[in-house]
């Protein structure tokens, strides 16, 4: 009972610091849980059918949209010399409308921001 309290104030904090209800706030195991949640939940629920990404996400986000590859069209984004994603082939991609738009902010395997 007390975990399951703790829980919920934090809940309930953490929704009023994001301004928003606390059954908006979804606690994950990980990174992994997470990125399979809002994937999933966007392309079985919301039926989303259009969404770039980069070659360089993390491969939980690549693996998860590969599944989901004949229900979707996905494009990539193209990355500069560093790794970081083209501002400038972003901007062309999102003339194109896509639902959703998946792009790490930190990369954990080169560092960059």
């Amino acid at each position: 009972r007390k975990a399951r309290a703790a829980v919920e104030m934090a809940r309930k904090k953490t929704a009023e610091l994001m301004s928003c209800a606390p059954g908006e706030i979804i606690f994950t195991s990980g990174g992994t849980e997470a990125d399979n949640a809002i994937l999933c939940g966007a392309i079985e629920k919301y039926a989303i059918s259009h969404l770039i990404t980069s070659p360089a996400e993390h491969h939980a986000v690549l693996h998860t949209l590969r599944r989901y590859s004949k229900k979707l069209t996905l494009d990539f984004v193209k990355l500069d010399e560093k790794g970081n994603a083209d501002m400038d082939d972003l901007e062309k991609q999102l003339k194109k409308s896509p639902a959703l738009v998946s792009l790490m902010y930190g990369n954990n395997e080169i560092g960059n921001l």
